[in-house]
C-alpha cells in the first residue's frame, strides 16, 4: 500500500530533523543590564533562534568590586587562582570578624598555613616563580599586595578574572546529550548579522565552517 499523505509528511520532518545540526551552545560573559536584554533578544530574533539555544550567561567583573579585599578573594577564589586551604581560611577569618579593628593584620590567619612552593598542586614538578619575597608569601597576600597596586590597570585584571570564570565554566559542565555544554564563549558587546544564507543562519553556519577547519586541521596533524 502506499503510504498516505500524512504518513508522509511525518517521515519527510523526522528525516529532516535528522539531518539538521543541534542547536549551538553559547556561553557569554556580561554584568547584565540592558547589553544583557540585547543579548537575549538577539539570540530570540529568526534567524538565530532556529540555530542557538538560549544563551547562558557568566557574571562579568567589576573593577570596583575587586577594591574590597574579600570580594578580591572571592572573585580569585572563583578564577581557581587560590589554594583552597588558603581560601577556605580566609573566609573563616573573615566571617569571624576578629580582624575587623586591625586588618593591617589580616594575614595573621595564615601564619599556621604551609607556604606553596610550587605552581598548581602538591604533585607538580614547577617550582614557584617570583623574588625571594614572594616566595616567602602566602599566594592570597601576594596576589592581594600586586593586584591592590594595579590603579589603572584593575579593571583590566577584573576582565581577566571574569574571562578565567567564565573558561572554568566553559571547559566543566557537559551537556545533558553527552556533548559539551558550550560550544562558543562570547562577551556581551557582540553583535550577529540576522541574515540567511542557502545554510540557514549566517552566524552559525560560519562557526560550523570554523569547527570543522578545526577539526580537518587536527587530523592532518595526527596524520
Amino acid at each position: 500500500n502506499a503510504p498516505n499523505a500524512s504518513t508522509k509528511s511525518v517521515d519527510d520532518d523526522a528525516s529532516t530533523a535528522q539531518r539538521r545540526p543541534r542547536k549551538l551552545r553559547v556561553l557569554i560573559i556580561s554584568m547584565g543590564g540592558e547589553r544583557q536584554a540585547h543579548i537575549e533578544s538577539m539570540f530570540a530574533t529568526p534567524p538565530l533562534v532556529d540555530e542557538f539555544e538560549p544563551p547562558t550567561f557568566s557574571p562579568g567583573i567589576s573593577s570596583r568590586s575587586i577594591r574590597n579585599r574579600f570580594e578580591f578573594f572571592k572573585t580569585c577564589n572563583e578564577a581557581g587562582l587560590l589554594p583552597q586551604l588558603e581560601w577556605e581560611t580566609i573566609q573563616k577569618a573573615q566571617e569571624s570578624g576578629i580582624y575587623e579593628a586591625h586588618p593591617e593584620t589580616f594575614f595573621q590567619c595564615l601564619k599556621e598555613i604551609p607556604l606553596v612552593h610550587d605552581e598548581t598542586s602538591p604533585s607538580s614538578k614547577r617550582e614557584r616563580r617570583g623574588s625571594v619575597l614572594d616566595k616567602q608569601t602566602h599566594y592570597s597576600e601576594e596576589l592581594w599586595r600586586k593586584g591592590k597596586a594595579l590603579n589603572r590597570g584593575r579593571s583590566v585584571l577584573a576582565c581577566f578574572l571574569a574571562h578565567l570564570i567564565a573558561l572554568k565554566k566553559f571547559t566543566a559542565e557537559d551537556g545533558s546529550d553527552g556533548d559539551t555544554a558550550f560550544d562558543v564563549l562570547l562577551e556581551d558587546n557582540v553583535r550577529c548579522p540576522l541574515v540567511t544564507n542557502g545554510n540557514g543562519a549566517e552566524t552559525a553556519w560560519r562557526i560550523r565552517q570554523t569547527f570543522e577547519a578545526s577539526r580537518e586541521h587536527e587530523i592532518n596533524h595526527k596524520a
